[in-house]
């Protein structure tokens, strides 16, 4: 009997242990798993039950009934049945399984097929809707550039309003100044004696600091020295007491030196002494102080009180008659975007151009200085008519509609500089004075230098040897247009070269304007070629070979031509021969 219990106990032991291990590692889903553990733990507590009941000292409490064989085959047939059951369970689960797998392996090979079709199709939509983006994008860009465009459009009306307001608010200030101005200069001291012709006029000499420029030189022949002898001792005097007199003003201590003179001018006229009109500069810029000085053959004393005088908003309105010669204009339109344009930025260009040819170049060329400075201070003026430079200047000067204005005639080929310019303004006053500044003209430059002359730019010094103070010449003035209305402007019925300028210059001498006739170191007419044309009357005539014979060069530089290699030989030349075979030569070119 305990041998029987003791089988049976090591048979569902085994059983339990066996069909556990061999389901366990079978199962392979978490429940199946769980299903399996809880049989066999309940296997294993039975057999400890009975192990418990058979170790039991008190047997005789516990005692176990018999056990026929035929149960033993029954619960052996159940168990392996059992343990079949559970073979075909796991084999049919795990077969299922892996028909699961394959059906997901097939559905992601099938989808793994479809996905570059679906790819490509959101791809193509992703394009689609990045196109139509794109072109949202456009249409905004399209708007906004409309929008911009206006707005840039809008700002060039602003900016283009603002120069103008500039423009006529700095017109407005210069009409104020020039009537401030003719206020104070009534009892202009440089006045005079009465003259009736240019020839009694006595001229003033321009002063700089350590530099006297003198039309009437004397025997030295020079247009420039530096003062010495009794003329330098009169030039310290003076600027002495014009020093002395700047301490003392108003009370002020000016620390001004004899080095702070800008510009001066001076002269001697027999009849009332000695004049001196002094201008210093200040601490401000284009603000000066005009010290006035005469010597009445006496003691120095000043002429009234010492002035402040602003040219800060005094504008200047150039006036440049022209028919062609453009290449000319080029080098005159970079001196004055230079000097007008860049440093002096308070002049007006009027141009008056006579005939078509060169017209279209003419725009193109202010064309591009206006964008290239940004200068629009401008106006080209065009005629038809044959060229005359009065009534080219005339219509420059009517063109003007904007009041009084200080203008300057000027021409085509004169080089100035900045320093004029402050001149032009110091000398002029409104119904008070104008100014006839006396130009240095230069002489051929391939004659003074040898044939090899340096660029334009240097070749503008003041010496015996390279030109001469113009004092024929009144074509370049300074002048207010009522100034110029109201003394009856040029006689156009002048035709040809000349004398329309000395007539308007007579014509301020006849009155009561003061004519401010001095050299100008700031002011150069440059040589060139001069056809005079026996069309003109005799005394344009006349003009025009006094004029071409000076400018080409001086006495000595012309006798050295006129000899050539015989100024050596002792024989004496017979101009008479010369002179008579050069009128041969004439006549037979004329004839052939």
């Amino acid at each position: 009997m305990a041998i029987l219990n003791t089988a049976d106990l090591l048979t569902r032991n085994i059983c339990c242990s066996w069909s556990f291990k061999r389901s366990f590692s079978i199962a392979r889903t978490r429940r199946l798993q769980y299903i399996i553990y809880t049989h066999s733990i309940k296997c294993t507590r039975e057999a400890v039950e009975i192990r418990t009941g058979w170790n039991d000292d008190k047997q005789t409490e516990y005692a176990m009934p018999r056990i026929s064989t035929v149960f033993v085959f029954r619960a052996t047939f159940a168990l392996v049945l059992f343990i079949l059951i559970g073979q075909i369970l796991l084999f049919t689960l795990t077969r299922c399984r892996g028909l699961v797998d394959e059906d997901t392996n097939v559905k992601n090979r099938e989808k793994a097929t479809e996905d570059p079709l679906e790819k490509l199709l959101l791809l193509t939509e992703k394009i689609r809707l990045l196109k139509l983006d794109v072109k949202n994008l456009r249409r905004e860009n399209g708007a906004l550039s409309n929008v911009i465009r206006e707005q840039a459009t809008r700002n060039e009306e602003i900016s283009k309003e603002l120069a103008r307001l500039k423009k006529a608010e700095k017109i407005t200030i210069a009409q104020q100044l020039s009537k401030e101005k003719s206020q104070v200069a009534r009892g202009e001291f440089l006045k005079g004696q009465p003259v009736r012709t240019e020839f009694e006029v006595v001229p003033f000499d321009g002063v700089a600091f350590n530099a006297v420029y003198q039309i009437d030189h004397g025997l030295s022949g020079n247009p420039a020295e530096r003062p010495y002898g009794f003329k330098g001792k009169d030039y310290f005097e003076v600027m002495n007491f014009a020093v002395e007199a700047l301490y003392n003003y108003e009370g002020k201590d000016m620390e001004t030196t004899a080095r702070d003179l800008v510009d001066g001018i001076m002269r001697i006229d027999r009849l009332v002494g000695s004049q001196y009109d002094f201008y210093f500069k200040s601490a401000n810029s284009k603000v000066f102080h005009r010290v006035k000085i005469e010597r009445p053959f006496g003691p120095l004393r000043l002429a009234g009180s010492i002035e402040t005088i602003d040219t800060n908003n005094e504008l200047i309105n150039l006036i440049l008659p022209l028919s062609g010669r453009l290449d000319k204009f080029k080098l005159f339109l970079d001196n004055f975007v230079d000097v007008c344009i860049r440093w002096d930025q308070s002049v007006f260009l009027t141009v008056v151009f006579f005939g078509q040819e060169g017209k279209e170049e003419l725009e193109t060329l202010m064309k591009n200085v206006s964008k290239a400075e940004n200068f629009s201070d401008y106006k080209l003026v065009f005629t038809d008519k044959p060229f005359s430079r009065g009534y080219g200047l005339q219509q420059g000067a009517v063109a003007w509609e904007k009041g009084n204005v200080l203008m300057f005639f000027c021409d085509v080929d004169v080089f100035f500089t900045a320093g004029f310019l402050e001149r032009c303004r110091f000398y002029s006053t409104p119904g008070v004075k104008v100014y006839y500044p006396v130009v240095f003209s230069l002489y051929n430059p391939m004659i003074v230098y040898g044939g090899s002359p340096p660029p334009t730019q240097n070749q503008h010094r003041i010496n015996r040897e390279t030109g001469y103070w113009r004092d024929f010449g009144y074509g370049m003035t300074c002048q207010y247009k009522n100034d110029f209305i109201n003394i009856g402007g040029f006689d156009l019925s002048i035709k040809g070269w000349g004398m329309e300028d000395v007539k308007l210059y007579r014509s301020y001498l006849a009155s009561n304007l003061v004519v401010i006739r001095a050299a100008d170191r700031g002011i150069f007419h440059t040589w060139h070629p001069k056809f005079c044309s026996r069309n003109l009357t005799q005394a344009q005539f006349l003009s025009c070979i006094k004029s071409k014979v000076k400018s080409e060069a001086s006495q000595p530089q012309l006798g050295l031509l006129a000899f050539g290699e015989k100024i050596f030989d002792e024989k004496e030349t017979n101009w008479i021969e010369q002179l008579q075979a050069s009128k041969k030569k004439e006549i037979t070119k004329t004839q052939t």
